[in-house]
């Protein structure tokens, strides 16, 4: 616990085969998401219950502020962070919600030993690599949309940044527990983790960032179980 930056080592891996074929998919096509639906034609999108989203709002606000905080070291003028929506799916059908060029970082988390998610789409990423980088070096800097398989160089960019809105989840969440972050791993797709299983529930947390140089969408994968655990005697009364 507590071992801040460092990535699972033998925990979580890919088949080669299987990640062959996902980066082809990933920066194969541009689109970046697909309609609400499963391809039985089951709503993968699932309504919270009114109490649970009435009880996750105050969160998601202290999130939103929090991100803009961090948000405003690279884009300081002009921010704006919108919480827009929340809801709920399983672990499975992440790949069904966001399956284009994605940047998803996976982030163990103390006391549940949980995995959370952080997912930005592919126009948030590139543009906070693009103008973190043009902040160091120029006004001249990459344009990562124009670059094929952009993903390593993307989060050594705006890994730091990440790193520092991860610290958002125990500073959002503090109200109504301590919470710790253990480790993270970046991934281009949520794959095979020993601590989650196909069905587990996830709440989704969307947010809009806009900006005049850029804009685009940030999302926070909570674990229902957590939820449960922490707000337990809320939801109950």
């Amino acid at each position: 616990m507590g071992q801040e930056n460092i990535l699972p080592s033998g925990e979580t891996y890919f088949d080669p085969e299987i990640m062959e074929g996902m980066i082809r998919e990933t920066f194969g096509l541009e689109s970046e998401t697909t309609g609400a639906t499963t391809s039985d034609g089951n709503d993968i999108y699932q309504t919270l219950d009114a109490v649970l989203e009435r009880s996750l709002l105050p969160i998601a606000d202290r999130l939103s502020a929090y991100l803009r905080l961090i948000l405003m070291q690279v884009l300081p003028r002009q921010l704006q962070i919108e919480f827009k929506r929340q809801f709920q799916t399983t672990y499975q059908d992440l790949t069904e919600i966001f399956p284009r060029r994605s940047y998803f970082s996976m982030i163990w988390v103390q006391p549940h030993n949980t995995v959370w998610f952080m997912h930005l789409d592919r126009s948030l990423a590139e543009g906070l690599a693009g103008r973190k980088y043009n902040l160091e070096f120029g006004s001249s800097g990459k344009r990562w949309h124009e670059v094929t398989e952009a993903d390593s160089g993307i989060y050594l960019e705006i890994g730091e940044i990440l790193r520092r809105c991860f610290h958002g989840i125990p500073r959002s969440w503090s109200q109504k527990g301590s919470l710790e972050i253990d480790r993270f791993k970046h991934m281009l797709q949520p794959g095979y983790l020993d601590e989650v299983e196909p069905e587990d529930l996830y709440v989704i947390q969307e947010f809009q960032v806009n900006h005049p140089e850029l804009r685009g969408s940030f999302h926070l994968g909570i674990p229902y179980v957590v939820i449960m655990s922490l707000l337990r005697d809320e939801l109950a009364a």
